[in-house]
């Protein structure tokens, strides 16, 4: 059996206030002292916020404390450590510019003007070769949430792949020796529905930290 409960309202007329059951909830009914009629209206309700949001009580049921809500959250984001991976073009490239900035010296007080812009193509091409490893690591990242694993690759046409944490079958982490005296190594996540690797993040800082908190996260 329902029980009935009621509702105080206010005249909208004469501003007494009348208890009325909600079962006249839609209808017309007098006012108790002046006798003029007005609407029985239902209480509007509005959704609340998330720091509002505390002990809710369903309805025909006891409250139940309602934990607050799981946002996603950047954890880590990281680029391909590029210049380590190539770590014998990159010295060679920073030879290339000290010696070329030597010979601009040593051109300087010579009379042969070709050591000097043979000097200065030398510190121009060992810096181009710098920057553009270095611009290029920059359109390719690796974003870690507390949810999830993505990696965005390409400048212009860009690729996306993601791993739910819950979903990881497989998490490999391939390392020379080299790589690890560099602290770099290459990440490759597979989920459980898909035979092939979704995500091959190669030279990412820290691999180990990487795969760790991936494990961390993961139900």
């Amino acid at each position: 059996m329902n029980q009935q409960s009621s509702l105080v309202y206010k005249c909208p007329h004469c501003q007494a206030k009348a208890e009325i059951g909600d079962e006249m909830l839609g209808q017309v009914v007098n006012c108790p002292r002046c006798e003029r009629p007005f609407r029985v209206e239902a209480p509007p309700s509005f959704p609340i916020s998330d720091d509002e949001a505390g002990s809710v009580i369903r309805k025909g049921g006891a409250p139940e404390v309602m934990n607050p809500v799981d946002q996603e959250r950047v954890l880590l984001v990281l680029h391909p450590a590029v210049l380590k991976r190539r770590i014998f073009q990159t010295t060679a490239s920073i030879l290339v510019i000290i010696a070329g900035s030597i010979a601009m010296i040593w051109g300087l007080g010579s009379t042969n003007p070709w050591l000097g812009w043979g000097g200065l193509t030398a510190v121009v091409i060992g810096a181009l070769d710098l920057l553009y490893w270095w611009f290029k690591s920059l359109f390719v990242t690796l974003s870690v949430t507390n949810r999830r694993t993505i990696l965005r690759t390409g400048l212009f046409a860009k690729s996306t792949s993601e791993v739910n944490h819950d979903d990881v079958r497989n998490l490999q982490i391939d390392q020379s020796v080299i790589a690890r005296m560099l602290n770099i190594g290459d990440l490759r996540v597979s989920s459980a529905g898909q035979d092939t690797i979704e995500i091959r993040a190669k030279a990412i800082p820290d691999p180990e930290a990487v795969a760790a908190i991936i494990r961390e996260h993961q139900d």
